[in-house]
């Protein structure tokens, strides 16, 4: 497989998109690169509350590594197409070009040897049912003609799954500190100092793989009470504000916890065989039983965490226990509570993955072969997220950028210099 095969192939690639900016490069140079297009650098700056964060994870055993070097397991940039109305095959199933329309005119563009779809997990799988690619009975419910019959395009939609609300408020003698810097400086602080508070990678429940992470949680400073980016998720907008609208006014922090290899698994259809139409999109979160019980730990931990002794002695933090309101008649942090908070809670991250997957032959959801092509359609390439076989453990942005690189080596392999 392209992505799991050779973790050698892949390190060679990833060093090959970084720009390293540390001071003492030269100890992690064979796990950096120089000159390529990612700058990766040392954080200039760490708030205060970030490098409590850091203490509290040793508080609980966690080990500060470089998940760069040596020390880790060893284990994508969307170009819309939202005027993108098909792939133009020709008799032979062969990729020769792309209809499209542009200022309310269909127009064609064709290609001297393939055509690529860089669309991401949603774009993609549509821009490729629309030209006849995909599951035979979808398609012709829509009325579309069949090309080639591919079960698995649109399917096996995966996203990180996270839960919002856990909430603690912090001493405000010491959060004025803290936190001065972000107030109407935010943005320029940000662009200066690049830094959040902190980012922890745990395995909770997973024996069998014990140093490869199942649970993201991230911790986001909180000024003034406000959620910032969660409280604008929807549908959960409002009921995040009216559930932390008694710590408004306060400064604190935010623990959110994240699952990194979820086991549900969605999909993208089509809603017509119109193009501008959207798709419908169904994330289907938590649809497997250990998805949830494992949020359920996962949020148990992120508790744990956000009452760890060195953050109440040196922040004076306080965690916020209101039960939310839909949950209020189980008792509260018990297992059955946690499981209400989780299916109420719960919204994606938007790192949509794999509706594409890359797979063997033998595998019959596949949708792309090793070297990025579409099965049974010549001259056409996937080069994007949508061909993960699975959502990495990780953000997807680097992986995704990653693609692309791995990508574009294949079609200078295949064509030489163009």
């Amino acid at each position: 497989m392209l992505i799991y095969r050779s973790y050698e192939l892949i390190q060679q690639s990833d060093v090959l998109l970084n720009d390293i900016e540390f001071l003492l490069h030269f100890l992690v140079a064979p796990f950096r690169g120089f000159g390529g297009p990612i700058g990766v650098e040392e954080i200039p700056w760490v708030p205060p509350a970030g490098r409590v964060a850091i203490r509290a994870g040793e508080e609980m055993g966690l080990k500060k590594i470089d998940y760069n070097t040596d020390t880790n397991i060893g284990r994508l940039l969307l170009a819309a197409v939202k005027n993108s109305a098909k792939i133009i095959l020709n008799a032979d199933n062969r990729a020769i070009g792309v209809k499209y329309v542009h200022n309310n005119e269909v127009k064609r563009a064709f290609a001297q040897r393939e055509v690529i779809i860089s669309g991401g997990a949603v774009d993609t799988p549509k821009l490729l049912m629309l030209s006849g690619i995909g599951p035979r009975e979808h398609l012709e419910k829509l009325g579309i003609k069949t090309r080639v019959d591919l079960a698995g395009v649109g399917q096996n939609l995966q996203d990180h799954v996270m839960v919002l609300g856990l909430s603690w408020t912090i001493n405000p003698n010491i959060s004025t500190s803290i936190f001065a810097r972000i107030g109407k400086s935010a943005m320029l602080d940000y662009r200066e100092r690049r830094s959040v508070c902190a980012l922890y990678h745990l395995n909770i429940d997973s024996p069998h793989e014990p140093h490869v992470p199942d649970t993201q949680i991230y911790m986001f400073c909180m000024l003034e009470g406000q959620l910032y980016g969660l409280a604008s998720y929807q549908p959960l907008k409002q009921s995040v504000q009216d559930y932390t609208r008694p710590i408004y006014g306060r400064d604190g922090y935010y623990m959110t916890p994240m699952l990194a290899r979820p086991k549900s698994v969605g999909s993208i259809t089509l809603r017509s065989k119109n193009p501008f139409d959207p798709p419908i999109v169904d994330p289907n979160c938590l649809s497997h039983p250990d998805d949830v019980e494992l949020m359920v730990k996962a949020s148990k931990a992120s508790r744990r965490l956000g009452n760890a002794k060195i953050f109440r002695s040196v922040l004076g933090a306080e965690a916020f226990n209101e039960p939310v309101p839909d949950c209020a008649h189980f008792e509260f942090e018990s297992d059955a509570y946690w499981r209400c908070y989780v299916h109420g809670w719960s919204t994606v991250s938007g790192h949509m993955t794999s509706t594409c997957k890359m797979a063997p032959d033998s595998d019959p959801m596949g949708v792309v072969t090793p070297r990025l092509r579409v099965r049974g359609v010549k001259n056409l390439r996937v080069i994007d997220a949508s061909v993960m076989p699975s959502v990495p453990s990780g953000n997807t942005n680097a992986p995704t950028v990653m693609i692309a690189e791995r990508g574009a080596d294949l079609i200078k392999e295949d064509y030489g210099k163009i």
